[in-house]
């Protein structure tokens, strides 16, 4: 989990993380190996933002598993703030 350049922890499969960061704007991906999610940016208020993220290559895509990692390593993951 990077949050402005700085790896600020690490997410296993269905696990939750909260962490304390500082209001202003911030730029945030996840990354696993060579690959890594797309870039979200966001405001930080002082209120709470939520994210959720998951594998590309879920259900009939994970036969393509290999075609993200060699040809779209920046979609692997996915990164979608929730409203």
């Amino acid at each position: 989990m990077s949050l402005d350049g700085n790896i600020i922890g690490h997410i296993k499969n269905g696990e939750e993380r909260e962490f304390d960061i500082p209001e202003g704007n911030h730029d945030f991906f996840l990354k696993i190996d060579w690959c890594r999610s797309n870039v979200l940016s966001f405001k930080d208020n002082g209120s709470i933002v939520s994210f959720e993220c998951g594998s590309s290559c879920r259900g009939w895509k994970i036969f393509l598993a290999i075609v993200y990692i060699i040809f779209l390593p920046n979609k692997y993951l996915w990164l979608e703030k929730n409203l």
